[in-house]
């Protein structure tokens, strides 16, 4: 099978909407060391998740990787005896990373598909696509004093077709390049990459009710009881949260007739509830010096890392494991004012996200490619005025979708001053067509120009200009940065807003319909959603997308509730908890209307 290029694969992507690739995840299957699942609609298609993480090829077939050791002249401090002195300097790390399967796996896998299924017809069409993603690189060798014991050194969103490419460049002080040479000489240095994905698949339906007692779960001390409740969890914390809640009776999951209390079932509700009471949040990018505490949990996913933990985190076969939570995200309590109980039916199909976590150590570099001077280079940087340097612009491949929905153009504007007082000015423009063109290979080039101070010259400043679809702008201020990358991310995500509401209910408060409109500010503009619900249909698990600027959760809402033989009753406000309850109409509207 030889592997469809991305680019390709990106135009198929946008010519069929990702709902015609829609998986049934309780159908997954292991087999020839790779999971399948089969299509929702097609009963002869199956989709793979992609195998395993690993450095990018150039078009020889060579890894993707160069470590540079850079050395500075500088004298010593003023009245110093020493005749020999240490050099300034440090190293950097240059490498691309990507995640993909063998040909001959998804060979083996298409047979055993056919054997397993019975099913001549059976086919393997292609890798699920994944929604979204994070990146993740690693050491220990390079952590900090006082650190735990690892250090990040990248973390951004990965690209979401498989065989795409995301690159790193890193800068080490003079120390840390020391001990990475020699961690580099070793058979399994210790740098290492994770790709962390996000797919979504449709749940089984089930003749079952989930019920939850508000006023048993405000009791619990991490969701506002006792104790003051935390504001960043980690995922062990929340599958802890969880499973008490479940003993405490605070959530119950009520099955009725010939229904078997599946683990897949079980599943499907603890998702329902983490997405209701708990909120995704990315970890913040590592900076310059100590990284973030908070990603230890991170380092040690990738510490047990002998295997890709496709398995545990697709399908949540590894016990004790919670296969509905991310390693690579915090979660947070929404606040939720809400008491009494709430009935919620899982007696249809429903999206549901599942995680992927693949796992590769860089590998023994040194062995192979140390005598190589593309690969392996220590060089003095004594002639300033022959240098250059190269602005790389790196673009995750998650905003190529975002082209054909949001995004007209982005512009990414570099600004250098020398110090003799001269300006070099560059632009970047990225839009549909030069992202493919250009390979996803942006750069921008400044030399020397004066610039005594070498520290000085690698400063320059830059800023973006976004122009989305519909008229909406937004334009950065400038930003000084020494790095040789900018990182080019979409600024909104996307949000949704669940409805949450028991039909019966509203059938006995007399009301036929409820309108639910849904308003936000996207920068310069402002938008809304408005979902109509009929109590005579399937109203329970509906949601509304929202588009939100990354510094803002808040949003109004407007519920109109259309009753028979009553007016309309009516009620807007403002909330950032992402779940709107509208099966109760508020009683002071129901006073007011018997007045009136």
């Amino acid at each position: 099978m030889q592997r469809i290029p991305w680019l390709l694969v990106a135009m198929l992507l946008v010519a069929a909407p990702l709902q015609a690739q829609q998986v049934s995840l309780e159908g997954g299957a292991y087999v020839e060391n790779l999971w399948v699942f089969p299509s929702a609609s097609d009963p002869n298609a199956w989709y793979y998740i992609p195998q395993s993480a690993r450095l990018a090829q150039d078009e020889n077939g060579e890894p993707v990787f160069s470590f540079l050791r850079y050395v500075k002249n500088a004298p010593s401090d003023a009245g110093s005896t020493k005749g020999i002195t240490d050099a300034e300097g440090g190293g950097i790390v240059t490498l691309m990373a990507t995640y993909d399967t063998p040909p001959e796996v998804v060979k083996k896998a298409q047979r055993a598909i056919k054997q397993a299924s019975e099913n001549e017809e059976a086919i393997l069409r292609g890798p699920v696509i994944f929604t979204e993603g994070r990146y993740v690189l690693v050491s220990s060798v390079l952590a900090d004093e006082g650190e735990d014991g690892r250090r990040v050194l990248a973390t951004g969103n990965a690209p979401v077709f498989e065989g795409n490419e995301v690159a790193f460049s890193f800068d080490i002080d003079p120390q840390s390049s020391k001990l990475l040479l020699e961690s580099f000489k070793m058979t399994t240095p210790d740098v290492s990459i994770m790709f962390e994905m996000t797919f979504t698949g449709l749940t089984d339906a089930y003749q079952a009710d989930l019920i939850v007692n508000w006023d048993e779960v405000q009791k619990h001390e991490t969701m506002g009881g006792g104790v003051s409740a935390l504001s960043g969890m980690i995922n062990a914390d929340v599958s802890k949260t969880l499973d008490e809640l479940r003993k405490n009776n605070a959530i119950q999951l009520v099955t009725r007739g010939a229904n078997d209390s599946s683990e897949a079932l079980l599943d499907k509700a603890m998702t329902k509830i983490l997405d209701l009471m708990f909120k995704k949040v990315p970890p913040p990018k590592p900076k310059q010096g100590p990284s973030d505490a908070g990603l230890g949990m991170i380092a040690g996913v990738m510490a047990a890392s002998g295997n890709p933990l496709v398995k545990q985190a697709a399908t949540g076969d590894a016990r004790g494991s919670a296969m509905y939570l991310g390693a690579s995200f915090h979660y947070e309590k929404k606040e939720l004012k809400k008491s009494g109980t709430t009935t919620m039916s899982l007696n249809h199909q429903e999206p549901a996200d599942r995680y992927v976590t693949m796992v590769a150590n860089i590998g023994d570099l040194y062995r192979r490619y140390g005598e190589d001077g593309n690969r392996f280079r220590t060089v003095n940087i004594g002639s300033p005025a022959y240098q250059q340097r190269e602005v790389h612009v790196g673009i995750d491949g998650a905003i190529l979708p975002e082209f054909d929905k949001y995004i007209n153009s982005v512009t990414v504007t570099m600004r250098k001053r020398h110090e003799n007082g001269a300006q070099t000015l560059e632009e970047v423009v990225v839009d549909r067509n030069t992202f493919n063109q250009e390979s996803r290979d942006f750069r921008m080039i400044y030399g020397w120009n004066g610039d005594a101070d070498r520290d000085a010259w690698l400063q320059y400043d830059y800023r973006t200009r976004w122009s989305f679809k519909g008229g909406g702008l937004l334009e950065t201020d400038w930003t000084t940065t020494e790095t040789n990358m900018i990182d080019l991310f979409a600024p909104y995500r996307r949000s949704t807003v669940e409805l949450v509401g028991n039909a019966e209910l509203l059938k006995e408060q007399d009301v036929r319909a409820v309108s639910v409109l849904v308003e936000y500010d996207f920068f310069d503009g402002r938008r809304s959603r408005e979902v109509a619900l009929r109590t005579n249909d399937e109203i329970d698990g509906k949601e509304i997308e929202i588009t939100l600027p990354l510094d803002t959760d808040d949003y109004d809402y407007t519920i109109t509730w259309i009753r028979r033989g009553k007016p309309p009753a009516v009620v807007s406000g403002n909330d950032d908890s992402g779940v709107i309850f509208f099966d109760e109409v508020p009683a002071d509207l129901e006073a007011e209307a018997a007045s009136g």
